[in-house]
Parts: C-alpha cells; structure tokens; sequence
C-alpha cells in the first residue's frame, strides 16, 4: 500500500493538526469561563472516581483513533445523570 513519500504524509498530517486546532479555537470561543468550569464538573462525575490511568488513555486513544468521536464523547458527557 503506498502512503506517499514522507514529506507527504508530513504535509498533510500538519494540514489535518492545523484544522483540528482552528475547530478547537472556534469551539473555545464558544464557551464561556464558567461553561468550562461547569463541564470540568460533569466530565469529572462522567469518568467517575475508580477510573485508571489506563482507562483515560484508552479513552483518549479511542478519540485519537476516531473509534471515539469528540462529538460523541461531549454527547455521552452531557447525557451522563449523576
């Protein structure tokens, strides 16, 4: 399978990095102090306080992956009942 010549996958990986980074900037402007604040709360309560490092990084990895989208994660967070 031919990926492309190095410089090419380092282009367009740098091309991907740069639009996820103006979506994160938009989504931030977005959001207030305390709107953060309030859903650093209900991600906490979301993972719960038996969760591993290890649980974390897999979640982190799901998302990095695209197994796990941003979008569905913000869902499961916002939809979680204390």
């Amino acid at each position: 399978m031919d990926f492309g010549s190095r410089q090419d996958i380092l282009t367009n990986g740098s091309a991907v990095l740069t639009d996820c980074a103006n979506e994160r900037k938009k989504e931030d402007m977005k959001m207030s102090m305390k709107d953060r604040k309030k859903m650093m709360v209900r991600v906490e309560d979301w993972i719960g306080s038996d969760a591993s490092r290890a649980d974390l990084i897999e979640i982190i990895a799901q998302v990095a992956l695209g197994e796990y989208t941003a979008k569905q994660l913000k869902e499961d967070v916002l939809s979680y009942d204390i």
